[in-house]
């Protein structure tokens, strides 16, 4: 990004200020309008939009916009707490703290599979090229990601309609 170092810090920062200023509004808007699905949809894609750019356009956007987009990155992570919830809501009471040990354990389950993949790929390309096309090579593998995580989201929709 053409940034120093603390400026990267600076700016990447502003991904856990997106997250936990977003996280507790999200979750009681989203239940107050009974969107569950479509206002996690919206945040999911608000994260995808959001790192496409990042990862697409890293050298022409400013300090500025990359602030704007990783605080919006955040906002979009946020798209855990609904999930949680309406999961948590189909339970009984008895069972809403080993709901929640459950989902937190599927949801870093499939986080660090991700990042598996993620550091895999920054492996691999890293061996073909240089490292500064393996990292905008690997950066260009989180939005397809996403992508394919909004794909499965939006099938789990129509699987529960049938």
């Amino acid at each position: 990004f053409n940034q120093s170092k603390d400026s990267a810090l600076y700016i990447t920062s502003f991904l856990f200020v997106g997250m936990g200023v977003s996280s507790p509004p999200a979750g009681w808007i989203i239940d107050q309008y009974k969107k569950h699905f479509l206002g996690t949809l919206i945040l999911v894609l608000i994260m995808f939009l959001s790192f496409s750019f990042i990862s697409f356009f890293p050298l022409a956007l400013s300090k500025t916009m990359l602030c704007i987009l990783f605080f919006l990155l955040g906002v979009g992570c946020s798209y855990q707490v609904p999930i949680v919830y309406e999961s948590l809501k189909q339970l009984p009471d008895k069972y809403i703290g080993l709901g929640s040990a459950c989902c937190n354990m599927l949801m870093m389950g499939f986080g660090s599979f991700y990042h598996f993949l993620i550091g895999n790929s920054l492996e691999f390309f890293s061996k073909k090229t240089t490292l500064v096309y393996a990292y905008q090579k690997t950066f260009y593998s989180i939005p397809l990601g996403i992508l394919i995580g909004v794909m499965f989201f939006i099938s789990t929709k129509t699987f529960n309609k049938n």
